[in-house]
């Protein structure tokens, strides 16, 4: 449907549910807002701040994904998004990890030099770029780091033959979470 922000309405893509990402100044004004979505339902679950005023967000989406004139297409089911919006609110950069089964991210923290730590879970087997991961049974967790221009630099992940999964993750100074 549509949703409101001050004088910024945002209205989603097909009729489901989108992402948005929105900034309130210090006075408690909406300064702005922006979405992003696609066919399906895709969900925005956790955001963190940079220090130039950027913001990286993650959640999940299916099918395909528009995050401004940047597109995503899912492996299958599910995947994960990280999506860095500018200051003032432009979509920067968008990345996608997934595989055939649903996965999710659902926790970010960002590092001082610009890079991010995911969270979330998945099941079977998922790619995060160049790197695979593959679930011992059921959900696993995964943590992941993307570079502070958008690239997967690494993923492991933990898990055993039950439900598994990572909900928050937090960036220590340094530099491990």
């Amino acid at each position: 449907g549509t949703a409101s922000f001050g004088n910024t309405t945002l209205t989603s893509a097909y009729g489901q549910s989108d992402i948005f990402v929105a900034k309130v100044t210090s006075s408690g004004a909406w300064e702005w807002a922006l979405s992003a979505g696609g066919t399906l339902d895709d969900q925005g679950y956790g955001i963190s701040s940079l220090a130039d005023g950027s913001s990286v967000v993650t959640g999940s989406f299916g099918d395909t994904v528009s995050f401004g004139s940047i597109s995503l297409t899912s492996a299958g089911g599910l995947d994960v998004f990280v999506a860095r919006v500018t200051s003032s609110g432009a979509w920067e950069w968008a990345v996608s990890a997934g595989g055939t089964d649903d996965d999710n991210g659902q926790g970010i923290s960002s590092h001082a030099d610009g890079s991010s730590v995911v969270t979330g879970p998945f099941e079977g087997t998922v790619s995060f770029g160049s790197i695979s991961l593959t679930s011992a049974g059921g959900l696993d967790v995964f943590v992941a780091r993307v570079t502070s221009s958008g690239v997967w630099q690494w993923a492991l992940s933990a898990g055993g033959n039950g439900s598994d999964q990572g909900y928050g993750i937090s960036a220590l100074a340094d530099n491990s979470s």
